[in-house]
């Protein structure tokens, strides 16, 4: 049987209430007709729901009482009030009723506020005991997953790695996206899988169709990624600056790396386990939610790539594929210098290599191009370029 404490200080009221509630099932504490009785009962008494008058005639009026038990007992209250004026009842909002009930009260309309509120209160009890319940849950599902990369790091760590090599990587690593949202003692453990490794100029870093256990993270230098084309030739597709998480991608694809990597200057990079790049993603979302931003970045400006080359006039091509090599870091820094042939720039576009030659010299001419040194482009205004494309 439901408690239900009355805290009503007109007499033959709360007799009336006391004898209605009654006939409804429920066990009634009072009525009490002051406050601070009612505070000691709802302490002592510890009833379901208190039921009380909005203006007590007591130091504390209906609605201080209110707040009190609420905040202190966390009991369900409903106001029992011949009160209606905006002013009390912008008052007693405040301390979040589960109803209110005008005097002279009908016994339909008090029954229906109290089957209402017990109701309401039930309902956030298990709401909050649900929410506690996800809650412990997702905070075991956090530890379980932490146990398990350390696990998987302890067997992967290399301890052939020299104090300065391990700073080396771990401050890499802080600045390289997504690894810089992970917290210190993650980070930590990672850096113990990792290896530095340096390339020369024109080096090879990955071979297309290479079978690996093993990402790279560039850290200095700049890397050329390329594909073949059906004459066999090598096409530059994309240019890679210090911590650009594009090559990450090879860790979560289980078919040989689908592009060659090959230094463009003398470049460094970190090495990186596949199996840990994939349970860091996997066990971060935000990190996770990172790197697929970027993928999205990547893919946007792929998808402009491929319309120009497919609908657009020869300068606009030209400029498109010149845009699409320059580093996303890095595009506002110019001159970019690009390893590029006449002929490779000829087949990104789809054009004749007189043709794009002739494109290109005349971009030189118009200050946006250096193309001085033999098998390089130099990017001097990457604004010039974008006026081709929006003409």
């Amino acid at each position: 049987m439901k408690r239900v404490l009355v805290i009503e200080d007109e007499a033959i009221i709360g007799i009336d209430v006391k004898e209605s509630l009654e006939e409804f099932g429920y066990e009634v504490i009072g009525p009490i007709v002051n406050a601070d009785e009612g505070i000691k009962a709802a302490r002592n008494q510890k009833p379901d729901l208190v039921l009380m008058d909005i203006m007590l005639k007591s130091k504390l009026d209906g609605i201080d009482l209110a707040t009190q038990i609420r905040t202190q007992l966390s009991m369900p209250v409903i106001f029992l009030t011949a009160h209606a004026d905006r002013a009390t009842l912008a008052r007693a909002k405040v301390t979040e009723p589960y109803g209110y009930v005008l005097k002279p009260f009908k016994k339909d309309e008090l029954r229906a506020t109290l089957e209402l509120a017990f109701y309401r209160y039930e309902m956030e009890q298990r709401r909050t005991a649900t929410q506690s319940i996800s809650q412990i849950n997702v905070d075991e599902a956090a530890k379980n997953r932490e146990r398990s990369l350390c696990q998987l790091l302890d067997r992967l760590n290399k301890d052939s790695q020299s104090e300065t090599e391990r700073s080396d990587i771990q401050s890499a690593l802080k600045q390289h996206e997504p690894f810089n949202q992970l917290d210190e003692s993650t980070l930590s453990a990672i850096t113990r899988t990792c290896k530095l490794e340096s390339f020369t100029s024109g080096s090879h870093i990955l071979l297309e169709g290479d079978k690996i256990s093993e990402v790279f993270l560039l850290t200095i230098g700049r890397v050329a990624i390329l594909k073949s084309s059906s004459s066999g030739k090598d096409l530059v597709v994309e240019l890679l600056q210090p911590y650009d998480s594009l090559s990450l991608l090879s860790a979560v694809e289980k078919a040989p790396v689908p592009f060659s990597a090959k230094a463009q200057i003398d470049s460094q990079v970190i090495w990186m386990p596949c199996n840990v790049v994939k349970f860091v993603l996997d066990s971060h979302p935000d990190v996770n939610r990172k790197l697929v931003e970027r993928i999205l970045e990547r893919l946007h400006k792929s998808h402009n790539l491929s319309r120009a080359l497919a609908h657009d006039r020869v300068e606009v091509r030209v400029a498109s594929a010149l845009l699409s090599l320059l580093p996303a870091q890095d595009s506002q820094r110019l001159p970019i210098v690009i390893e590029l042939s006449r002929q490779e720039l000829a087949d990104m576009t789809g054009t004749a290599a007189e043709t794009a030659s002739r494109v290109a010299n005349s971009m030189e001419r118009e200050g946006l191009l250096d193309l001085s040194q033999a098998g390089k482009v130099v990017v001097l205004s990457q604004e010039g370029l974008n006026n081709f494309i929006e003409l």
